[in-house]
């Protein structure tokens, strides 16, 4: 069974995904992929990594959640396989953060879709 776990707050976002077996392990398992964003004013720091220890650390001038969202694409149109699917994945929880009547949530899943489907 794959675990999603989202913290969110008002100026970061830490993301980890597990993979835990039938039963619970004794000790915390590995993250299978990490993202952490920190906004700080017109600046976003954006880290992810896998579980591979492959990581790619930005900081970006982020004014926006459209402009998040704007980067997070760009990468995805890139290279789509990118750090083990790393950039969709964070759109993902953005969004689901955002909820799904934010306008950066509606406009951004649009946008996914577009690059991911075309």
């Amino acid at each position: 069974m794959k675990i999603l776990v989202l913290n969110s707050g008002s100026s970061s976002q830490k993301t980890c995904l597990y993979e835990i077996g039938e039963t619970l392990p004794a000790d915390p398992p590995t993250c299978m992929w990490e993202g952490n964003i920190e906004w700080d004013g017109a600046e976003a720091s954006i880290a992810v990594k896998n579980s591979h220890g492959v990581s790619e650390r930005d900081r970006v001038k982020v004014s926006s959640r459209a402009e998040a969202v704007e980067h997070l694409l760009a990468i995805v149109k890139r290279d789509r396989k990118w750090n083990d699917d790393g950039a969709r994945k964070q759109l993902v929880q953005l969004f689901d953060a955002w909820g799904p009547t934010d306008p950066a949530t509606t406009e951004g899943r649009k946008r996914l879709s577009s690059v991911l489907f075309s």
